[in-house]
């Protein structure tokens, strides 16, 4: 079986992952908690969910993705939206205080 491992990076990178994710649940017959939705076929036949997702538990599926920031503002944007469920917190990377928009500092 193929698994594809997704690595977002700096906030351009988790704001990409937070459309493509809401893209790829879509695709999967998925809510945003990573459930299957009521009625949805789509899980049930696709063979290719698992290469994305990892089944975890009663049916929840969690995306095979780390998220890492240096400033905590986006991750915490997609943690306390609609997909806050959805990501694992092992998953998320995040360095508090943050660089303070200084590369040399990050």
């Amino acid at each position: 079986m193929r698994e594809i491992l997704s690595i977002h990076v700096g906030q351009c990178g988790n704001q990409i992952a937070d459309r493509f994710w809401r893209l790829v649940l879509r695709e999967h017959g998925l809510t945003e908690a990573g459930t299957p939705k009521d009625g949805s076929t789509n899980v049930a036949a696709n063979t290719n969910l698992e290469i994305f997702f990892h089944k975890v538990r009663d049916g929840k599926y969690i995306p095979r993705a780390v998220l890492i920031d240096l400033e905590p503002g986006v991750i915490a944007r997609i943690e306390g939206g609609d997909m806050a469920q959805l990501f694992d917190e092992s998953c998320i990377i995040r360095k508090i205080p943050g660089a303070a928009n200084n590369w040399a500092r990050g």
